[in-house]
């Protein structure tokens, strides 16, 4: 494929095109003030024309870069990460279906409702 075809064809339609490999997957380590907030945000993305297709976990950066791109698109969730380990379980359950409506297999990924919960 003629790179500079590529080029002009992503020039004329507005459009960006970002490597899958520039893709790092990301586990967030949440630190001390993150347990006394009790909360974190996790950002997750896909392709779009995979409906079935692998979810990365990615930092802000990432996902702030990439969440509009024309291939790729994303959901951020709050996560529980501290308190009651029912209500805990409960929150993030309901996170989950969240961010579902936005990437639907998120909860294939997401299964471990408790990760990363201090009690």
């Amino acid at each position: 494929m003629d790179n500079s075809i590529v080029t002009q064809y992503l020039n004329l339609n507005k459009k960006t095109f970002t490597n899958v490999n520039e893709i790092n997957a990301f586990e967030p380590n949440p630190n001390q003030q993150d347990y006394v907030h009790q909360y974190i945000f996790r950002y997750f993305i896909r392709k779009r024309n995979e409906q079935n297709g692998l979810i990365y976990e990615v930092n802000k950066k990432t996902f702030d870069s990439i969440k509009d791109d024309s291939l790729y698109f994303g959901v951020s969730i709050s996560w529980k990460i501290y308190g009651d380990k029912n209500e805990t379980q409960i929150a993030n359950k309901k996170s989950i279906q969240l961010g579902k409506q936005t990437i639907s297999n998120l909860d294939n990924y997401l299964n471990d409702y408790l990760k990363f919960w201090k009690g």
